[in-house]
């Protein structure tokens, strides 16, 4: 989102399988203040919401939200009922931390690979 720029602070939440690495993502390049793991393909509740949106109108200019993209498809409908959530929301394009886990997948199927044949 627009605000993005002067936000390296982060309060990060996933509604995925595994999203471990999406946390790594984010802890290796910012700030990452708290993680919020929730199930796969979550359906985020009103009480949730009304959360984020009052912990969003409390933050610091330096902080934010960051959600996966999938998540962030899912909240959009949401976004004009709360609209300080809103504006602290943004996402991390899903390749990103899928294509660091496919380096690192290469890297050991390599190193397995060559134990093997030595």
């Amino acid at each position: 989102s627009g605000n993005s720029e002067k936000i390296n602070k982060w309060h990060a939440f996933a509604g995925i399988a595994q999203p471990e690495l999406f946390f790594q993502y984010i802890a290796d390049q910012y700030d990452l203040l708290t993680c919020q793991t929730f199930a796969d393909h979550y359906t985020y509740q009103e009480s949730e919401l009304v959360e984020f949106n009052k912990k969003a109108a409390e933050m610091n200019a330096d902080e934010g939200f960051i959600c996966t993209y999938k998540d962030y498809v899912r909240l959009i409908p949401f976004l004009n009922k709360y609209p300080f959530f809103g504006s602290k929301l943004s996402y991390l394009p899903m390749e990103i931390y899928f294509l660091r886990q496919e380096s690192e997948f290469m890297n050991w199927f390599r190193t397995e690979l060559q134990k093997s044949t030595s």
